[in-house]
């Protein structure tokens, strides 16, 4: 068993299989991301999104639109995969990172901030998500955030099948016997509302069905939030 996400040969496996979906044209983008780029084009914005995908893996989400030339991705994830993807990721154009701030130093602006199913698995979520808002994005993207509805965070830890968490895996008996750990973190919803505070506003939200690896009585649950930044505040 992987103790961590940050596992070396893992994070291999991950970038290994995010390059079998970037070879066969995958396409995987998120309904709201879709909807900011949307927006962007109907305000007249011709020039690429400069996106920064916190937690992205191999960048996965922004294949698509990398690929068309409408947006230039940069993809925040644990050293160990930044690592690797930049090695094996080179041919796709996005760019890979330990840190927000690496990307702070190297974007004059970002556009949009997209979080996929991590922020819940940094070691402090309220501070992370106060970093990316920091940033002053102009839109955010939550997928999968798991938050709770009780005053205080809850600790835990998730597991998963190792081929879980690799896309396209092969059919390698020893990805479906061994298991990831990871701590997962939720804050509570009203800390997330808080930390967004008064300069952006939840535009369109969605809760997912009751999901398996969280416990129950616990407050939990599986959020989507589109979050826009209030034009009146800058």
């Amino acid at each position: 068993m992987a103790d961590k996400y940050d596992d070396q040969g893992l994070a291999t496996s991950i970038v290994e299989g995010d390059l079998r979906l970037w070879k066969s044209w995958h396409e995987s983008l998120c309904p709201f991301v879709e909807r900011v780029f949307e927006d962007f084009s109907l305000g007249g914005t011709a020039s690429p999104l400069t996106v920064l995908d916190f937690g992205g893996g191999g960048g996965r989400h922004g294949f698509a639109v990398t690929r068309s030339g409408r947006a230039q991705w940069f993809v925040v994830e644990t050293p160990a995969l930044a690592t690797a993807a930049s090695r094996t990721l080179s041919e796709t154009g996005i760019e890979f990172f330990s840190s927000i701030q690496q990307v702070k130093n190297q974007a004059n602006q970002v556009d949009l901030v997209h979080v996929s199913s991590s922020l819940q698995y940094t070691s402090n979520p309220s501070e992370v998500l106060r970093e990316l808002v920091g940033l002053n994005p102009k839109f955010l993207v939550f997928e999968k955030l798991v938050l709770t509805q009780k005053s205080s965070q809850i600790k835990m830890f998730q597991y998963s099948l190792l081929g879980d968490n690799i896309p396209q895996p092969s059919k390698d008996f020893k990805l479906w016997i061994s298991a990831v750990r990871y701590p997962l973190i939720a804050i509570p919803k009203s800390k997330f509302l808080e930390i967004l505070g008064r300069d952006y506003e939840v535009v369109a939200h969605t809760l997912e069905p009751v999901q398996s690896h969280l416990p129950m009585f616990k407050g939990l649950g599986q959020h989507t939030f589109l979050v826009k930044r209030r034009v009146n505040e800058r």
